[in-house]
């Protein structure tokens, strides 16, 4: 059951990254091939951007709810807002959704140092 939770998750992940390359890589593609975000459009592409980062918090709280990973993984719940922040700011400004996929890298960067910090410090619980 954990194999199939993380499997799901990077599965997701993986999805996420791919949408957000193509957000970032629009203009080109639009004069090249047809991608889902031409299809969609940005704005629409952003939104589902955070339907599918919002599944997986969903997944992740399952897990836990079902007893595959323990429920002081809870803590980490806060650090999703960094990873929503860019999404929202972009749909507030077009022009930010340009710089979207490096400011979900470097939140994703902050958002792991802080889970690495946190581990360590619940470990001791």
């Amino acid at each position: 059951l954990l194999t199939f939770f993380v499997a799901v998750i990077i599965y997701e992940v993986f999805i996420l990254i791919q949408l957000l390359q193509e957000i970032r890589d629009i203009n080109t593609d639009r004069k090249l091939i047809k991608t889902s975000v031409i299809l969609l459009g940005t704005r629409n592409s952003i939104k589902l951007s955070i339907v599918i980062l919002s599944i997986l918090v969903f997944i992740f709280l399952i897990a836990i709810y079902i007893s595959v990973f323990p429920v002081k993984n809870i803590a980490y719940l806060p650090l999703t807002y960094f990873l929503f922040k860019p999404f929202f700011r972009s749909l507030k400004d077009e022009s930010y959704s340009k710089s979207l996929l490096y400011e979900v890298r470097r939140n994703l960067v902050y958002v792991t140092i802080v889970f690495f910090i946190l581990f360590f410090l619940l470990l001791q619980f």
